[in-house]
């Protein structure tokens, strides 16, 4: 599944550092998926949604205007990119964290090339 998120802290509330941990998304039946780890990630057929991802892009870019730092939610990364994958970031009252054209997996969910 390829999400597009976008997340800031509003103002006077305490910064917040945002772990694959807090990342899951509830179905229908209930179940909680959590995000997909590294190794699953790297192991999924991702090139599909990630040229989906290219051409066709929902804006998220209407963060409160104090969000003016760029922060990118790196959970993952290709192989053949240069930056690493982390496992937390820090989420601030000034910093637009987006996912960009990171493709996000849930872990137990088909990940082949048709998300």
């Amino acid at each position: 599944m390829l999400l597009e998120v976008g997340l800031t802290v509003r103002d006077k509330l305490p910064d917040f550092t945002m772990t694959r941990d807090y990342v899951s998304i509830e179905t229908p039946d209930g179940k909680t998926i959590p995000l997909a780890t590294i190794p699953e990630f790297r192991q999924a057929n991702t090139q599909a949604l990630q040229n989906r991802a290219k051409a066709q892009r929902d804006s998220i870019n209407y963060f409160p205007p104090d969000a003016h730092r760029p922060c990118r939610i790196g959970f993952f990364t290709d192989l053949s990119d240069r930056a690493v994958a982390w496992d937390q970031f820090e989420v601030t009252s000034d910093r637009a964290c987006w996912g960009g054209s990171i493709s996000t997996f849930l872990a137990g969910s088909s990940m082949d090339s048709t998300g």
